[in-house]
C-alpha cells in the first residue's frame, strides 16, 4: 500500500517511517512538511493512504480532507492528532479512521493492516 505522511514534527514522521519499514504491504512513497504545497504532492505520488497529521494544520486540516475526497482517485485517509476532542469533526470531514498519538503503536498498526486487507479485497 503506498503510504504519504503528512506531518511537521520531524521526529512522528520518523518514528511513523520506521514503524511501517517493518510491515509488510506498506512503502511510504513520501512525507511534507510544508503546508503550501500539500495537496499537489500528493496528487503526484498518487499515495493509497495518506496519514494526516491534523496537528500540523488545524482547523484548515477540514478543508485538505473535503479535496482530497473529492480526489478521482480517493486514498484511504488516517488523521493522527494528540486531541482525542477532534476526532468527531476529522471523521465527519471525511477520514477514514482517527488514531490519537498517545494511542499505543499496536494500535496504528492494526488500523494499517485494516486498511491493506481493504484494498487488497477490492
Amino acid at each position: 500500500m503506498r503510504t504519504y505522511i503528512v506531518a511537521d514534527q520531524p521526529q512522528l514522521r520518523s518514528a511513523i517511517q520506521f514503524l511501517l519499514d517493518h510491515q509488510p504491504n506498506i512503502r511510504v512513497v513520501d512525507s511534507i512538511d510544508q503546508k503550501k504545497i500539500i495537496l499537489a504532492q500528493i496528487e503526484l505520488a498518487r499515495p493509497e493512504l495518506i496519514m494526516l497529521d491534523w496537528d500540523m494544520l488545524g482547523q484548515a486540516t477540514v478543508e485538505l480532507l473535503m479535496l482530497l475526497c473529492r480526489s478521482k482517485e480517493r486514498p484511504s485517509i488516517l488523521v493522527l492528532s494528540s486531541r482525542p476532542e477532534v476526532e468527531q469533526v476529522a471523521l465527519q470531514a471525511g477520514a477514514d479512521e482517527f488514531i490519537c498519538k498517545s494511542d499505543s503503536p499496536e494500535k496504528l498498526i492494526d488500523i494499517l493492516h485494516k486498511f491493506v486487507k481493504e484494498k487488497t479485497n477490492l
